[in-house]
C-alpha cells in the first residue's frame, strides 16, 4: 500500500502549501525536493478547503464528501480560484 501525504495549513485565515514534513521527497516518486506542495495538488486541496470553509461548522453533516477531479475543476472554474 502506498499513501501519499501533502502538507498544507491555514495560517491567519490564509491557505499555505509549505510543509517540511510532507512535501519534500522521502525516496518516492511523488514529491520533489522542495517544501512546497505541487501546484496541481495545491489547486485541488485549496478548492476543498474553500468548500469546507464555506460550509462552516456543519460541514460533516452537509455533504457526502466525495469530490471528483471534474467536480473540483468545475468549482475552481466557477469560483475564479487559480
Amino acid at each position: 500500500m502506498t499513501i501519499v501525504g501533502e502538507g498544507f495549513g491555514i495560517i491567519e485565515g490564509q491557505f499555505k502549501t509549505t510543509s517540511g514534513v510532507f512535501n519534500p521527497t522521502h525516496g518516492d516518486d511523488y514529491h520533489d525536493n522542495t517544501v512546497y506542495m505541487h501546484p496541481d495538488s495545491a489547486r485541488y486541496v485549496e478548492a476543498l478547503v474553500n468548500i469546507w470553509k464555506r460550509a462552516g461548522p456543519n460541514f460533516p453533516k452537509k455533504e457526502n464528501h466525495i469530490y471528483s477531479v471534474k467536480k473540483l475543476s468545475d468549482y475552481i472554474a466557477q469560483s475564479g480560484t487559480k
